[in-house]
C-alpha cells in the first residue's frame, strides 16, 4: 500500500510538471491503479478505444464524440484475455 501511494504521488508530480511546462491550467486527475477489467467495466458516456496495431480502425472512420477513453497496452501488446475484456466492455480497436 505504501509503495502504491508513492507511485501515485510520483505520477501526480509528473502530471503537474507536464502542465507547468505546457502552460496548461487544469491538472488531470490521476487515479490509483486498478485491473483492466475493473476499469473497462466502469460506466462511460463516450467512445472507448484500445490500441491495436493489427486490427485497429483509422481514427477518422470512427464516430465523433465529446468524450473518449483510450486504453494503451504494454509494449508486448494486449494478451487475449485483456482483449476479450475490452471488447466485452464495447471498446473499439
Amino acid at each position: 500500500s505504501d509503495r502504491a501511494d508513492k507511485r501515485l504521488q510520483h505520477w501526480q508530480n509528473i502530471a503537474q510538471s507536464a502542465c507547468e511546462q505546457s502552460g496548461r491550467t487544469q491538472l488531470p486527475i490521476i487515479h490509483p491503479p486498478q485491473t483492466v477489467k475493473a476499469w473497462a467495466q466502469q460506466t462511460f458516456g463516450g467512445i472507448s478505444l484500445y490500441g491495436d496495431t493489427q486490427k485497429g480502425n483509422p481514427l477518422n472512420t470512427l464516430a465523433r464524440s465529446n468524450s473518449y477513453r483510450l486504453a494503451i497496452g504494454p509494449e508486448s501488446g494486449w494478451d487475449r484475455a485483456e482483449i476479450i475484456i475490452l471488447q466485452t466492455a464495447h471498446f473499439i480497436p
